[in-house]
């Protein structure tokens, strides 16, 4: 951090005024006036100071001693936690006015961090456990979004991130729901953000106690996934649309259905398919791609399916993949010409290959999280569980074995 003294030429003709600002990370956060007032002649350019002709030199440069002293204090104790520090954060803790950052400016420094975490995960300067993706941030901002409409039809969108306490989200979670028609799990997921905002404003100390810090959200119940049936997918596969643009989307529709790729993953991977394309364990060719939000290696053999969609658009890299809001756009437009699930969308995609894997091909829950790239089972049980067909199966080969 930089720490600049500057004149800025006062009313009285011959003086000038003390100015002071910050430089950080190439962003700069103007800190106005220190109340040092000097003729123009006595300021020392080089050394940024009051020269010995001013009587009260050394009182005046004590004072912008001070000054520096206590905005480098403020920097080193960010450094010392390991916290991470802008130029408008030291400001807002030097001029004491944490407690009047309202909700949504600390949301947009939030949002702020997110993206250097994001950037520096890309650069793999720093290594985490849990890695944020660019989708991660257009997921901020949509909750953003939300919030900000949120406040406005409360008539309070400049309300203090202190302010910010167990009556407002309430209330906040109840117009997702009452409003807005959001679902449970979306509220839910929204909340979760709010409530990192503020405990985001008390750990960079803009505030000094966290009103959510004693909110629990409770999540939940998890509802049985949605995929598309073996019948269901093979229609889409092989009765043609005659809108060619629906066409192309229900051919990609195809591709996440038999990958299990999430929007972005699919991208990155299309676009280095000459090195995730390779020769698996059994000779055949497989994908191999680091998942974008935990870099968690997804395994994927290259099913029948895909292979032809490939071939047909002449190459990975020439595959018409749109982005997620267009592609969903567009999928409930193909649920509503088939009758399929109206809410119809890519994450469906990833439904629907571990419902197939796991009940139609009876494949083992550890074997689909190697494919999908997952952690553990307990975050398969979002995207599929094992149904009575998957019983049914095992029925079959007890009695087979024992005839």
């Amino acid at each position: 951090m930089t720490i600049l003294f500057y004149l800025s030429q006062s009313k009285t003709d011959g003086y000038a005024t003390v100015y002071h600002r910050i430089s950080l990370d190439g962003k700069r956060a103007e800190l106005n006036s220190t109340g040092v007032k000097i003729r123009i002649e006595h300021w020392d350019h080089a050394t940024k100071s009051v020269s010995k002709q001013d009587p009260e030199a050394f009182w005046k440069n004590d004072k912008l001693s001070v000054i520096r002293n206590k905005l480098n204090s403020i920097f080193s104790d960010f450094y010392r936690k390991g916290q991470p520090v802008s130029a408008e954060k030291v400001k807002a803790i030097y001029e004491g006015n944490t407690a009047n950052l309202t909700f949504m400016e600390v949301f947009a420094l939030f949002q702020k961090d997110a993206a250097k975490r994001v950037e520096a995960d890309r650069n793999e300067k720093l290594k985490r456990k849990r890695r944020l993706s660019p989708d991660t941030l257009r997921q901020y901002e949509t909750h953003r979004k939300k919030v900000l409409a949120f406040l406005i039809a409360q008539k309070r969108p400049r309300i203090a991130v202190a302010d910010f306490d167990d009556l407002i989200i309430d209330r906040f979670m109840a117009w997702m729901s009452d409003e807005l028609k959001h679902e449970d799990s979306y509220t839910y997921k929204v909340a979760v953000t709010v409530r990192a905002i503020t405990a985001f404003a008390k750990r960079n100390r803009f505030i000094q106690e966290n009103p959510l810090n004693d909110v629990l959200l409770s999540q939940p119940t998890a509802k049985k996934p949605v995929s598309l049936s073996l019948q269901e997918f093979e229609d889409l596969r092989d009765r043609p649309f005659k809108n060619p643009f629906m066409q192309q989307v229900a051919d990609v529709f195809v591709i996440y259905c038999r990958t299990g790729f999430h929007y972005l993953d699919l991208k990155l991977m299309a676009s280095n398919a000459e090195n995730a394309v390779r020769p698996g364990v059994d000779g055949k060719d497989w994908i191999y791609h680091n998942r974008a939000k935990t870099t968690i290696t997804a395994k994927v053999p290259i099913f029948s399916e895909v292979k032809a969609v490939v071939e047909k658009y002449g190459g990975w890299d020439k595959l018409p993949i749109i982005s997620d809001q267009q592609m969903n756009k567009w999928l409930k437009l193909i649920a509503a010409e088939r009758n399929l699930y109206p809410k119809l969308s890519v994450k469906i995609g990833r439904s629907t290959i571990t419902d197939w894997l796991l009940n139609v091909l009876h494949w083992s829950e550890d074997s689909v999280k190697v494919l999908l790239g997952l952690k553990g089972r307990d975050t398969l049980k979002h995207y599929g569980r094992s149904d009575e067909r998957k019983v049914a199966q095992e029925m079959a080969r007890y009695q087979l074995e024992n005839q």
